[in-house]
């Protein structure tokens, strides 16, 4: 039996490397999307990432943009596509009449818009929430956690709480991350308390023979999607959505190791790893996550740094 458009491309793009779950789980949504848009078009029974045409492809992007869809996730979706055609032996194609340029794809830039979540919002919807949202919401802003993170880190609140009470200042995150990549948070001593007594509240919740922040969820996945709906209920959404609780996490340690003495670069290089980025996009972490929440008062600590800081964010 001949394979559905989806399951051909995944086969296709995963034959190049296997990829971390959220990989596949974006290669997934993008071959549903083209599956669809390919019926619609009539593009017939022989469609693949062996054969797809230009003018195909081309069509795919132009019904996106004509969906609204943002530039940013448009290309992530070109690439997706390219991945299956190199899959499929089609190396030279993918880099030549299949480039952004060819096809149309929008150009967008790197710089966010996001910003920090204001510290009166963040306390207004910690008050209404239930335990289980609440925890998570103080893991995310207190300690940077991504939303799967949080959702993942259970087994991983004990240890962190010992080593806080032992006198250690780094946390190992590796339960929920991307790409299944291994970093250690820096828990300053500003914020050591406020980090003990999120971890505290978190055990509070899945305790008790609970072996999950939600219980009734089937898996990682279907917890986020619940998280997910339960902040936008709390009116956390947009601007204000999980993320923005990351970028409070990131603004405030980056103030800290200016006060520590460390430069603007250096800084924002301990950030990016903090937040689990690397040490070499200190400029990404300015422009996505402090840029537009810094604080007025906190340029006296950017004497002599604004051209380090102009640098960084151009």
């Amino acid at each position: 039996m001949r394979q559905s458009i989806q399951a051909m491309f995944m086969t296709s793009a995963l034959s190049t490397k296997k990829g971390s779950t959220l990989t596949r789980v974006a290669l997934h949504g993008t071959f549903v999307t083209l599956e669809h848009i390919a019926s619609k078009g009539g593009w017939g029974p022989k469609f693949g990432p062996g054969n797809i045409t230009q003018k195909q492809f081309k069509k795919y992007v132009e019904v996106r943009l004509s969906q609204g869809i943002q530039a940013r996730t448009i290309q992530n979706e070109v690439s997706h596509i390219r991945r299956a055609i190199v899959g499929a032996g089609r190396s030279l194609d993918a880099h030549t009449i299949f480039s952004n340029d060819k096809l149309g794809v929008p150009k967008s830039t790197r710089i966010g818009h996001g910003i920090a979540i204001p510290i009166d919002r963040y306390l207004h919807a910690i008050s209404l929430a239930s335990a289980t949202v609440a925890a998570l919401m103080r893991l995310q802003y207190n300690m940077g956690l991504r939303m799967e993170e949080a959702i993942a880190s259970k087994d991983s609140l004990k240890t962190w709480l010992s080593i806080l009470k032992s006198g250690g200042s780094e946390l190992t995150i590796s339960a929920g991350t991307k790409g299944g990549k291994i970093r250690a948070v820096y828990i300053h001593p500003e914020n050591r308390e406020a980090v003990v007594i999120a971890i505290a509240a978190a055990l509070g919740v899945t305790e008790n023979g609970r072996s999950h922040f939600y219980p009734n969820s089937k898996n990682d996945a279907s917890a986020k999607t619940t998280y997910g709906k339960n902040l936008s209920e709390l009116g956390l959404a947009g601007e204000a959505s999980s993320h923005s609780m990351r970028r409070a996490f990131a603004v405030e340690n980056f103030l800290l190791y200016l006060k520590q003495g460390w430069n603007a670069k250096a800084g924002l290089a301990r950030v990016s790893q903090d937040l689990g980025h690397g040490d070499g996009r200190g400029r990404w972490v300015w422009n996505n996550y402090i840029k537009h929440s810094l604080p007025p008062e906190s340029t006296a600590l950017l004497v002599g740094d604004k051209s380090i800081l102009h640098n960084v964010s151009e």
